[in-house]
């Protein structure tokens, strides 16, 4: 008498137990290069926050000295001298991809971080008050580029007092 195997009480074959195991490779390869991605990214937009943050933090301190500044000396497409409320002196200029105050770094943006712009430009013509003092907007532009080639370009506009020798001292702003 032959026995007959009921087709449900069989097992799985090799090729069907391979095919399995392809597919859920196939799956499990998709999620993990999702779930990189994903990280990947989070990770690069949390490095641009941060760079971006610490430019406006840069742009936001020569803003604020430029505001609270009892005169502007003068001005030109990379440089500011001002009368800071202290009486003293303070020069803002690029040199060798720095932002350099007074002969000095004020704030690092960021280690590997280089300042690729700083331009100062007066918006319009500068207006007289009734006392006879000469007041303008001035354009400060900051542009800053990391090593990893994250940029960010930050400008603020400031009213001034600029003193007699600074107006139409200003230029066009530039690049490198």
């Amino acid at each position: 008498m032959v026995q007959q195997h009921d087709k449900l009480s069989r097992g799985v074959t090799l090729v069907e137990l391979v095919v399995a195991l392809s597919i859920s490779g196939i799956v499990i390869s998709l999620v993990m290069f999702s779930w990189t991605f994903v990280a990947r990214h989070t990770e690069t937009q949390k490095r641009k926050a941060q760079f971006h943050a610490q430019s406006e933090l840069v742009a936001s301190i020569v803003a604020n000295d430029v505001r609270r500044a009892s005169q502007v000396i003068s001005f030109n497409e990379n440089s500011i001298t001002l009368v800071a409320p202290t009486g003293d002196t303070v020069s803002y200029c690029l040199r060798n991809d720095s932002l350099i105050k007074n002969d000095s770094i004020p704030q690092p943006i960021s280690d590997n971080a280089k300042v690729t712009k700083f331009s100062v430009e007066a918006e319009g013509q500068a207006s007289t008050t009734s006392s006879g003092a000469q007041n303008a907007m001035l354009d400060i532009t900051l542009g800053t580029q990391d090593i990893s080639g994250i940029a960010s370009e930050i400008r603020n506009r400031v009213n001034v007092q600029l003193s007699s020798d600074s107006a139409g001292r200003a230029e066009r702003s530039w690049n490198y």
